[in-house]
């Protein structure tokens, strides 16, 4: 009737206690590591955007592409959703092209109207744009990586240099 013993039962827990620590210092590096991106994808001085699937439904954009086109909620929602002035300006074809073709379309000083301002007029701007195929692990399109800058100002200028060049002519003619 006296204790002559004592049985314990234990599992060595080393291992799994080394792995959690590790996996959890993973999971701390990768959530700075997105934040990081995140922040120099946002101050792009460009506009950038990702857009996702056949449907161009926006996934992610920059402060920038928002200012380009006034600040509307436009995540999560199909560019023709997001943006419904630019649905006939022949960006549906070339975003379609670059999707089935895998080819990367470069497009300078193109026209684009948009409404910059939330509920204001659609105005007139110029872009000088890429759409780049995003592919998977196969191969194969997914999505569209766009980037551009606004360069309305510089097309502006242009045009305004190249109308005074042309009245200094008509002047020097007569």
């Amino acid at each position: 009737g006296q204790i002559e013993g004592l049985f314990c039962a234990c599992t060595e827990e080393t291992e799994r206690v080394r792995a959690e620590a590790e996996r959890d210092r993973l999971m701390r590096e990768a959530q700075e590591t997105v934040r990081h991106l995140r922040t120099w994808f946002d101050n792009a001085p460009g506009f950038v955007a990702l857009l996702r699937g056949p449907d161009f439904v926006f996934e992610m954009a920059n402060k920038a592409y928002y200012q380009l086109v006034g600040h509307r909620p436009i995540e999560g929602l199909s560019v023709w959703e997001a943006l419904p002035e630019v649905r006939e300006q022949g960006f549906r074809e070339i975003l379609d092209r670059v999707y089935t073709t895998g080819v990367p379309f470069v497009g300078r000083a193109m026209p684009l109207a948009v409404q910059k301002e939330p509920g204001g007029p659609v105005t007139n701007a110029f872009v000088d744009l890429v759409y780049q195929p995003v592919l998977d692990s196969e191969g194969t399109v997914v999505g569209i990586f766009a980037q551009g800058h606004d360069v309305t100002e510089q097309v502006n200028a242009a045009a305004s240099l190249k109308d005074a060049d042309r009245r200094k002519d008509e002047f020097l003619a007569t």
